[in-house]
């Protein structure tokens, strides 16, 4: 166990004698419940780092365990089996044989039905009050639901006087304004390549507003660096006009 913050060491938990297959926390964070190939299943208290019980679980070795909010533990076996468990280890169902070896298991939300998936690729769900499993078709197919598109919004720029792709900028002009306005064309063309990629990008995104919202913003951004240059480019001329 690790500090999230740190980064350190927080417990190392001992006990089991093969690989570990699986963790699952309880819903408070107070205990960790972890399956193994040693057969076992193991509650640890996470206050103290030590082990609260241990069960044989599974022959041939556990390979997943699941925790469930109301305290009920679910393990998989290499045994082809599924097992419901109280916290202290007390079996409560089992369920199968599954088609292989059962390495995945989970609970819905109700704790009604149990789902484990097995080593031949099966995926099955078990009544947790008793009953045979049904073996899901795969792939579970789903239709997508209708999606409207949405265009992507398009402001009205005022068109400017067509320029040279690379603007001149008198050599008479004061050197702090050639500098100025260099920097202020660098920078709106940098905005303006940016907001074509954004346009882009939202038109294959038609369902993402939040594409079509920066888009805008970019937009408008461009909009008042070009008016910077605008402002630029007067006061060149004007002190062009004094000398």
């Amino acid at each position: 166990m690790w500090e999230t913050k740190s980064g350190k060491e927080f417990y190392t938990l001992r006990g089991h004698t093969k690989g570990v297959t699986g963790i699952a926390w309880r819903a408070d964070s107070d205990a960790l419940a972890t399956s193994s190939d040693d057969q076992t299943v193991r509650v640890w208290n996470m206050h103290t780092g030590t082990e609260i019980t241990k069960w044989e679980a599974h022959e041939g070795g556990a390979a997943d365990v699941a925790f469930h909010a109301s305290g009920a533990i679910v393990t998989a076996g290499r045994d082809g089996r599924v097992k419901l468990w109280d916290e202290k280890g007390k079996r409560a169902a089992e369920f199968g044989p599954a088609d292989d070896a059962v390495l995945k298991v989970a609970f819905t939300a109700d704790a009604k039905t149990v789902l484990s998936g097995d080593w031949a690729g099966a995926v099955r769900t078990w009544p947790v009050a008793g009953g045979t499993g049904v073996k899901l078709a795969l792939p579970v197919e789903t239709k997508p639901s209708a999606l409207a598109a949405i265009p992507v919004p398009t402001p009205n720029l005022p068109v400017a006087a067509v320029r040279p792709t690379t603007p001149v900028i008198p050599s008479t002009a004061p050197a702090n304004l050639q500098a100025e306005l260099a920097r202020k064309r660098t920078a709106l063309k940098a905005v303006e390549d940016a907001a074509e990629k954004l346009k882009d990008e939202a038109a294959r995104s038609p369902k993402n507003p939040a594409l079509a919202k920066a888009y805008l913003q970019l937009c408008e951004a461009a909009l008042a660096m070009k008016a910077e240059v605008v402002e630029v480019e007067a006061a060149i001329t004007k002190a062009e006009e004094k000398k």
